[in-house]
């Protein structure tokens, strides 16, 4: 594993596992560094009508933070350091758009591991991720 990650993370188990799962691949001799990231609905002015829009963007990222209680947590406990960030629209777009601003080298995603095809029917974030990534990206199960 290289050094820095991004986990993007949705406070499922399945992306907790994402995290442990970097957690026990990290070496003290090559610390990692760590990006975590929330991705929330962009939020579209028809549906506030101009209004709300303050209110509604503090409610989404409540909602992260919260997301992402566990996730932190066990970074903390693990002492491995890390940025937080909230994106905003489709996850896997926003996903691979932040590895490449955050300047990272890969990426650790958990799935639930439907399956290939179940994956490419639904549009599955982590199939999409796979295939818009430019970094090499381990899926988690």
């Amino acid at each position: 594993m290289k050094n820095k990650v991004l986990i993007p993370t949705d406070g499922s188990d399945h992306a907790n596992d994402a995290v442990k799962y970097v957690i026990a691949a990290s070496h003290k001799r090559n610390p990692i560094r760590v990006v975590l990231l929330n991705v929330q609905p962009e939020i579209e002015d028809w549906q506030t009508h101009g209004l709300g829009h303050k209110i509604t963007l503090k409610h989404l990222r409540t909602r992260a933070h919260d997301a992402t209680a566990v996730a932190r947590a066990s970074l903390d406990r693990a002492r491995i350091p890390y940025k937080f960030s909230i994106g905003f629209g489709d996850p896997a777009e926003v996903i691979v758009r932040t590895a490449k601003n955050a300047h990272c080298d890969s990426i650790v995603l958990g799935t639930r591991g439907v399956g290939r095809f179940v994956d490419a029917t639904l549009g599955s974030v982590a199939y999409k991720v796979v295939h818009l990534a430019q970094i090499p990206v381990t899926l988690v199960k």
